[in-house]
């Protein structure tokens, strides 16, 4: 058996550890010898001419060449994508996806628009979800970071019936390597992302970005002075890099030269095993990417979500933590700080029992959902 598998696989490792986790499920259900990667960036709107990829007729060859085709996993269903057929990153036609010969899935994405959603979007995208409901070959698994619950409130409980949930690839993701960080004090790990507090669509939560940094800086000063943990700073894509600067701007030169730490930045399935291991070996991890709270809470981390996006709120009520996160909003850091004295003494054990069996459960019916879907031409 052929696998192709559309996605992003360098520029952010959280796509990684998502990719890895469907690896996984997929090593266990289906029995094939080949599996490519396609990079889902190459048809951006935004990629430059000479690297640039279409949803074209030589998409569909590529396509028929296998036996099943994945799209996913990751946002790419947000649907405030300007002048695609579909609203989201999937600027494809009816007419291509009619061609393309072997079963479809379309899995661990998420629809709720972090931008603002452009004039005629959401009925493309209306009409997008209703052509994968009327089809056959192609199917549609939305993560747990409140998509489901959009399609339903927004396009009608008739239409979002016909697709599944399941937990975010990510949470089958399995660390396997312990990278050397030189780390000598216990420490906290910070992912912070200067592009989910930009955003401005319906799933965002729409605070000043100078606010947003200067109320993190208050509570890694805290950390530092109060609990004499040192505080690393962990960039998923290079852009992250910009925003751990910010950060640093807002603290004292004697803390940074003694007690910050930045990972390096890293790609691919290497990078996200490196760095993943640097959250796992910290004593607490605090972050406002999707996949840094994912992988947090599923390597069993005390973690913290920021939830500058709806989806981590959505995430974390999912897995029955519904006091691991916060909402970003004036003077947050104050009940930041609250949350970590109460994790920090809280005994690790009791921490993962609170989520892990019902974690457990829907991992396992996610499992059984793909193996449905399989079992149809398998």
């Amino acid at each position: 058996m052929k696998i192709l598998h559309l996605a992003s696989f360098s520029g952010n490792i959280g796509d990684n550890a998502s990719h890895m986790g469907l690896r996984k499920i997929l090593s266990e259900l289906l029995d094939f010898n080949q599996i490519d990667n396609i990079e889902i960036r190459d048809f951006y709107k935004s990629t430059s001419e000479k690297y640039k990829k279409y949803f074209d007729e030589t998409f569909v060859d590529l396509c028929n060449n296998y036996d099943l085709v994945i799209w996913g996993g990751g946002g790419y269903l947000d649907y405030w994508v300007p002048d695609s057929k579909t609203g989201s990153t999937f600027d494809i036609s009816n007419d291509i996806m009619d061609k393309i010969i072997p079963p479809t899935v379309i899995t661990s994405v998420g629809c709720v628009p972090g931008n603002k959603v452009p004039n005629g979007n959401k009925e493309k995208f209306n009409n997008f979800l209703k052509y994968i409901s009327n089809s056959e070959k192609f199917h549609l698994l939305l993560r747990n970071d409140g998509s489901y619950e959009h399609v339903k409130e927004n396009f009608g409980n008739d239409l979002a019936i016909n697709f599944s949930t399941i937990v975010d690839n990510a949470f089958h993701y399995e660390h396997k390597k312990n990278g050397i960080f030189p780390a000598v004090r216990d420490y906290v790990a910070f992912c912070i992302a200067d592009d989910q507090i930009i955003m401005d669509g319906e799933g965002a939560t729409k605070f000043s970005k100078d606010k947003y940094y200067r109320e993190i800086s208050t509570v890694v000063n805290y950390l530092i002075k109060v609990h004499k943990l040192d505080v690393c700073f962990v960039p998923h894509r290079a852009y992250d890099i910009k925003s751990i600067n910010h950060i640093l701007n807002n603290l004292d030169d004697k803390y940074i030269r003694n007690n910050i730490l930045v990972a390096p930045y890293m790609v691919g399935d290497n990078g996200a095993d490196y760095l993943f291991g640097i959250y796992k070996n910290s004593i607490l991890t605090i972050g406002d990417r999707f996949h840094s709270n994912v992988c947090g809470v599923s390597l069993g981390i005390k973690t913290i979500g920021l939830s500058a996006l709806s989806r981590v709120r959505f995430m974390y009520d999912s897995i029955g933590l519904k006091d691991s996160y916060l909402e970003i909003e004036e003077n947050f850091s104050a009940n930041l700080i609250q949350k970590i004295d109460i994790l920090l003494n809280t005994d690790l054990e009791d921490y993962k029992k609170k989520y892990f069996n019902k974690l457990n459960n829907l991992r396992n019916d996610s499992i059984n959902k793909y193996k449905n879907i399989f079992s149809l031409y398998f």
